[in-house]
């Protein structure tokens, strides 16, 4: 504990259990944004498709998903996509979310189809792998060209910068050279998402407290009597930052963030 905050990295999902209230009148929220990573990418890269997809609040995994599955073009998925996304199963997401953290990482084919079977529960052989990349790849042609300029200019002076002035030196691969500003970025939002949640905690509903950042949530701990007022400041903190703080105008892709309540974290989770 430091500073009256608690950071807590929990190495099993049981452990969620643990952080629990003390009785039936308080209760946690548990905040994180959604999509955040495939959001830094679609500003960071930028991948039009992308942007356009998610100000149109569209599902990219569903979306990927329903895209490798139909056998269109992208101009003819894209004028039946919110029929063919309706007909993606739970798998299919699933497949679809392998997909777009597989190939944005510059898997290749091999290495994707263990990928996929051991984080999704997919199997594929090498030849549907590669079939899945040039499909993503149609989907979302500004990746490519994307990482083609990271390989050209951040690869070859040795370092990385986001858009919030961090900078990283020391990488030994492409891969890291990609992923290093997305996860970044994706942090640098939550941190200062977290410090405005705090702030207007201590002004708006003084009883609500921060007790924890871990990985990509933050929890509140809170009166029961005051979730309308703890989760709108949540929500709206994270989803409307103040960008100017941090020398940012404005954030291409809308930010979305997800809360959820109860008695302990792994019940909000």
């Amino acid at each position: 504990e430091e500073g009256g905050s608690l950071l807590l990295i929990p190495r099993d999902d049981w452990m969620r259990d643990l952080i629990a209230t003390p009785d039936n009148n308080w209760e946690i929220h548990a905040a994180a944004y959604s999509q955040i990573e495939l959001r830094m990418i679609a500003w960071l890269a930028p991948e039009r498709t992308m942007l356009r997809l998610y100000r149109e609040g569209a599902d990219l995994h569903a979306t990927t998903a329903a895209y490798a599955k139909a056998g269109l073009s992208p101009r003819e998925f894209q004028s039946k996509r919110m029929e063919l996304v309706a007909q993606v199963t739970k798998d299919e997401r699933q497949a679809g979310k392998s997909n777009n953290f597989g190939w944005v990482f510059l898997m290749q084919a091999d290495r994707y189809a263990k990928y996929a079977k051991n984080n999704y529960g997919i199997s594929l052989t090498i030849n549907e792998a590669a079939t899945a990349h040039d499909d993503f790849f149609d989907l979302y042609p500004d990746l490519q060209r994307w990482h083609d300029r990271v390989a050209r200019e951040d690869y070859e002076r040795g370092y990385t910068v986001n858009p919030f002035g961090r900078y990283r030196f020391g990488m030994s691969d492409l891969s890291q050279f990609i992923n290093s500003p997305i996860q970044q970025t994706a942090t640098d939002l939550t941190l200062l998402a977290l410090t405005v949640i705090d702030e207007r905690l201590q002004a708006e509903v003084p009883e609500a407290q921060i007790i924890g950042f871990v990985h990509d949530a933050i929890l509140v701990f809170a009166p029961k009597r005051f979730r309308r007022e703890v989760q709108s400041i949540i929500r709206q903190s994270m989803e409307q930052p103040p960008l100017e703080r941090v020398g940012i105008d404005e954030i291409p892709v809308p930010l979305v963030a997800d809360v959820h309540s109860g008695k302990t974290w792994a019940k909000a989770h």
